[in-house]
């Protein structure tokens, strides 16, 4: 039997708008005090607070291109298509049981840096049940990883502004006001001997907002 694909819906401002800022998203993630070797088994992605670092207008969609991620205005009539290359999404919240994107990814002409994610039915479906069976369905959402991002060094994000960027890190240069906010799931040996670990790390600099 071949399994049903789901498509999530549209872009909604709305959905976006109602993300808590990063701080506030992990404190609440903390206070309810969840296992993050329970939320299952991904591979092409990863589990992500779900959050934002500065608000946008409605007609503003948040993509990413090398490491940089910014609000771009971009219309309705021109679809997922511009500069000659392709939005795509890259991170998705739950509202209402439903999938909505949150985050773009751009592809230049002829390069797939994002993937367009195909998803299966029942795993959206079990994932919501999980997600609000544990109290985080508000709190919670999907992102795209890249392959290089199991074997290589999490990243820290950094926002000033209404930029946000992506910088390498290490032990000499970590963040002492940091929180783990994108998680991917390391599977080296085993599908039952997976647990996950951090991929991204974001700056919380309050002086920044």
């Amino acid at each position: 039997m071949v399994a049903s694909v789901y498509v999530p819906h549209p872009y909604h401002p709305e959905v976006f708008a109602q993300l808590h800022h990063i701080d506030e998203a992990y404190r609440s993630l903390e206070e309810r005090v969840v296992d993050k070797e329970m939320l299952g088994e991904v591979r092409t992605l990863g589990v992500m607070v779900l959050h934002r670092h500065f608000d946008m207008t409605p007609e503003e969609k948040l993509v990413e291109f090398g490491s940089v991620a910014t609000p771009w205005l971009l219309p309705e009539a021109n679809g997922d298509s511009v500069f000659g290359g392709k939005v795509i999404p890259r991170s998705w919240a739950y509202s209402a049981g439903h999938l909505y994107p949150i985050e773009f990814g751009f592809n230049p002409p002829g390069v797939e840096n994002f993937p367009s994610i195909s998803f299966d039915q029942d795993f959206v479906r079990e994932l919501y049940e999980l997600l609000v069976g544990l109290g985080i369905g508000d709190l919670v959402g999907l992102t795209v990883l890249g392959d290089e991002i199991h074997d290589a060094p999490y990243g820290v994000e950094k926002t000033v502004g209404r930029v946000s960027i992506t910088l390498p890190i290490t032990p000499e240069t970590e963040p002492t006001q940091a929180v783990e906010s994108v998680w991917t799931f390391g599977c080296h040996e085993r599908m039952d001997d997976s647990k996950l670990w951090p991929a991204r790390i974001c700056w919380v600099c309050h002086g920044c907002k």
